[in-house]
């Protein structure tokens, strides 16, 4: 494994970026590459691992007036997928994970059934409401953001956050959630994973729970009117699906089991949504396989408010009148830093590992370039580094292979990725000496010319080939530095040196990329 640190600074103030970052999450297609099958234990190992990477792809729908000054109704919610990657050193393409496909499949077609004729089903309310109020109209909004919690090869769960608002007193926010087999892409049913005895049971276990983290007040009422509601849900029709307890929303966590109880499902509107964790140790009728994680991982972060070992961590910034964050201030306990980055929107995750817990913010900025700030939770003195990555789309599970993204302008403007482990003070590094060029435009050669050929894909040793105008070459990795490999369309690696640091760039010492290659596309 190469350990290769990131460019890292410490972070003062930052200017603004303008490019355009070209992101493609597919991968080039390589000659003579044998697929790899994924790495899956089976029930047999007791070990967790992580076996593939998630991406994001967010879908959006809108509908605005006929002279576009007023949005109707707007609609976004995410699609998931996996990665299947090629290895930039070695040129192994990485195989499906059939199992978890069908699993993701199982959850974004439920959500794209309910989310996709939003805007459709509400047309003709939405046009009709605002002609009656124009002054007073808000959109009609839907929204539906997919986190995975787990992805390993014991439990694979997505919690789904739903709201609608359809210009009424107030919108509905419902969580619900997906638990599968990570090794079968079965989705686990409440009883295979927790053998309570009677739902009567469940029930009064439940009531239990709420009632000492919630109490009476909150709640408005003892333990036997709350075991009363909780098990008209456990017992309840009224929601179609797979699980065994339709009514009732529950997630496999880390160690524990995860309820969820939506507005109005056992209190008040007024009072919100309540959660609770059935923590293994203290019931045994959990199932132990399905809760055991990996020691090390990475979950979302709740912005507003969230906990890390017991104390409070919040992430804060006052947008401008152009919806741009100036700075941000991270609050962890008594510790907090401020830094100015100058982003649009943020992302934050928590890595955890044997060394130690790192707050990743991904940061969104000009023309969707991306940035994360590490900060490590146990330094006396909280700081925010900045390093020249992002998840662009991707969703980083596992700690010692995170697939990163930044952006590249050898012989072209492209997006690069490789995978990076949690390394000293949280800040990433690298595992692949080269990074994979995501998406490669077309370059043809100008004229007959001798190259250097990689004698395989792990060799640095070349040899000399002559090569046809008009050959077609694809960057397919690079060093970011100088060094660029493309790939001809019989497979052979291409090594071309590159001088970055003048216009038009130089190859090899003796051409410029002008005269030598035509198709070459960088962003002004």
């Amino acid at each position: 494994m190469n350990n290769q640190p990131v460019y890292t600074r410490e972070v003062k103030s930052m200017n603004r970026k303008s490019f355009i970052t070209i992101l493609i999450t597919g991968t080039i297609a390589l000659t003579g590459v044998v697929p790899v099958a994924p790495v899956f234990a089976g029930t047999a190992d007791k070990t967790p691992k992580y076996t593939y990477q998630l991406k994001n792809d967010p879908q959006y729908d809108s509908l605005y007036t006929k002279d576009q000054k007023q949005q109707l109704i707007g609609v976004t919610y995410d699609q998931l997928g996996t990665v299947t990657r090629t290895d930039p050193d070695t040129g192994v393409k990485e195989a499906s994970a059939a199992a978890i496909d069908k699993a993701i499949s199982t959850v974004n077609n439920e959500v794209a059934k309910d989310d996709k004729p939003f805007v459709k089903d509400n047309t003709k309310q939405a046009r009709k409401d605002y002609k009656a109020n124009k002054k007073t109209f808000a959109p009609y909004v839907c929204t539906d953001d997919l986190t995975p919690v787990r992805s390993d090869n014991h439990t694979m769960t997505v919690r789904r956050d739903r709201y609608i608002d359809q210009n009424g007193a107030h919108g509905l926010e419902t969580v619900t959630a997906y638990s599968f087999d990570g090794t079968t892409g079965k989705r686990l049913l409440l009883s295979d994973v927790m053998k309570y005895k009677s739902k009567d049971r469940l029930s009064g276990i439940l009531a239990k729970e709420v009632l000492k983290k919630y109490g009476k007040i909150v709640l408005g009422t003892n333990e036997k009117g709350l075991k009363k509601k909780i098990k008209a849900l456990v017992n309840s029709k009224y929601y179609t699906g797979s699980n065994d307890t339709k009514a009732l929303t529950w997630y496999v966590d880390r160690g524990s089991i995860t309820f969820y109880f939506n507005t109005d499902d056992i209190a008040p509107y007024a009072a919100g949504t309540f959660s609770i964790k059935l923590i293994a140790k203290k019931y045994p009728e959990i199932d132990t396989y399905y809760i055991k994680s990996p020691k090390n991982y990475i979950r979302k972060v709740n912005a507003y408010s969230d906990r890390v070992d017991g104390k409070k961590l919040t992430i804060s910034g006052h947008p401008d009148e152009y919806d741009t964050y100036n700075s941000l201030k991270v609050k962890y306990g008594k510790k907090s830093v401020t830094f100015t980055p100058y982003v649009f929107s943020f992302e934050p995750v928590l890595v955890v590992t044997s060394t130690g817990k790192y707050l990743y913010i991904n940061t969104h900025e000009d023309n969707d370039y991306q940035t994360i700030y590490v900060i490590d939770l146990g330094a006396k003195k909280l700081s925010a580094k900045a390093v020249d990555l992002g998840f662009y789309g991707t969703i980083p599970t596992d700690p010692d292979n995170m697939l990163l993204m930044t952006r590249g302008d050898i012989l072209s403007t492209v997006t690069l990725s490789r995978t990076y482990s949690t390394g000293k003070s949280g800040i990433p590094a690298a595992n692949n000496r080269y990074f994979l060029v995501n998406s490669s435009p077309t370059l043809t050669l100008k004229k007959n010319v001798s190259l250097d050929v990689l004698d395989s894909y792990t060799s640095e040793t070349t040899h000399a080939k002559e090569l046809a105008k008009g050959t077609k070459l694809t960057i397919f990795r690079t060093d970011n530095k100088n060094t660029a490999d493309c790939l001809t369309d019989d497979g052979n690696l291409i090594r071309l040196t590159v001088d970055q640091n003048e216009y038009p760039q130089k190859i090899n010492g003796k051409y410029t990329e002008d005269e030598l290659l035509e198709g070459a596309m960088f962003a002004g």
